[in-house]
Formats: structure tokens, sequence, C-alpha cells
């Protein structure tokens, strides 16, 4: 199963371990790579049952001002950038994840950000027969969780968790599940 990593992450999908369908016919992305995953659905030829986005990174409802602030930060100094970044993805958890952290470039980040998601995607994905499935944590301090669940929620199953963030950590239980 193809899986994508996020921005400044690398094998982090052991934190959706609970979650992620073990099967080589579902793709999955987590934040950034959740963009990467629907780029992919949409590409392949081959059948694809199910795409899995975990805290999809869904910037649609931000001004471009915002953008261009996260990309300013990003070149006065990169790793403070990426130290803020990171916190904001663990909140409201405290945990070491150092080893699952990487340098990310700035064209990364300019697509990170710029990316739209669109309602025709998705629907071209689920009129494949690919059932689609979303992940979000009610207090992701990276994007806002309930306009993405919003946005999601007409074609996806969704899963939302309480008191968990961006990334989830895997000490707690499910709370919700919709279709």
């Amino acid at each position: 199963m193809p899986f994508f990593s996020g921005y400044s992450f690398s094998n982090e999908e052991c934190f959706f371990k609970p979650w992620l369908t073990q099967n080589e016919r579902v793709v999955s992305g987590f934040s950034y790579g959740a963009q990467l995953a629907v780029k992919y659905a949409l590409k392949q030829r081959s059948t694809i049952l199910g795409v899995q986005l975990f805290s999809p990174a869904f910037f649609n409802d931000k001004q471009s001002t915002f953008k261009k602030q996260q990309l300013a930060a990003y070149e006065r100094n990169k790793k403070a950038y990426q130290k803020v970044f990171i916190k904001k993805c663990l909140y409201p958890h405290d945990i070491d994840i150092s080893e699952y952290i990487h340098e990310s470039k700035k064209e990364t980040l300019e697509e990170l950000l710029s990316y739209r998601w669109k309602e025709e995607d998705l629907k071209k994905i689920v009129s494949k027969g690919i059932h689609i499935e979303v992940f979000l944590g009610e207090k992701d301090k990276i994007i806002d969780p309930k306009r993405a669940l919003n946005f999601f929620k007409p074609y996806a199953t969704y899963f939302y968790f309480k008191n968990q963030g961006h990334l989830f950590y895997t000490n707690f239980k499910k709370t919700q599940k919709h279709s």
C-alpha cells in the first residue's frame, strides 16, 4: 500500500497503524501526503479500492497573505519554522518524534500551501468506485478541522477524534464514525 508522508516527516505511518488498511490497492497519506495520495489515485489506471486521508492539508480557506507569511517565515529561519510547525502538529501531546522528522524544501512548502482541493477530483475518485476515508483531529492547529470536515463530508466516510491534533497519538479511543 503506498503511503505518502507529510511535510517535514518520513516513515510516520506507524502513528496511523490502527486505521491503515493493509491492502496494496489502498493508498494513504498524512497531511501533505494526503494531497499526494489524491493525485496518485487520480492518475492510477489500475484499480484502487480506497484512499485514506489523515489530517489532509486543507488550506482552501486560507488567504494568499497567510501563505506568503508562511513562506516568509520559512525563508527567515527554516529550522525555527520547522520547529514551530512540528510543535503545532503534535498539539495537544508532547512526545518525541525526532526519528520521523526530516528537513523539507521551500518548493515542497510552496506546493503544500498552494494545493487546491477540488470537489470534482473527489467526485471523480468516488465515481470510480473508490472509497475515501478522512481522519481529522478536533484540536488540529495546522488546519481548521471543521472546515475540512465540511468539505470532505459529502464524499467520504470520516473519523473525527476528540483531543487529537494534526498528528494522532495512538493512546486514545475512536469517538465517531460517519458515512
